[in-house]
């Protein structure tokens, strides 16, 4: 069993009205972590994942090609991804 203890302020409940600024300066010190996944299109996982307890949120974008400005409709060699924080 670990002996981590984990402050209250430090829990998931602190960040449910936090701005997006908020979310990124705590991803920054560590106190969130986040991962990416690349599951085909999007919109499910993001669904998915943005319903899940402990989630604070999640952002699709594109990731994986040389092109500077993928759209929605000319995805031009880019993967759909849902990043989880």
């Amino acid at each position: 069993m670990s002996d981590l203890k984990m402050n209250k302020e430090d829990g998931v409940e602190s960040y449910e009205f936090a701005t997006p600024e908020a979310i990124e300066e705590a991803l920054k010190i560590g106190k969130l972590s986040q991962t990416v996944f690349g599951m085909g299109c999007f919109w499910g996982p993001d669904s998915n994942f943005g319903g899940t307890p402990g989630v604070v949120q999640t952002r699709v974008g594109y990731a994986g090609a040389s092109t500077l400005d993928p759209s929605y409709r000319n995805i031009n060699g880019h993967a759909e991804v849902v990043r989880v924080i």
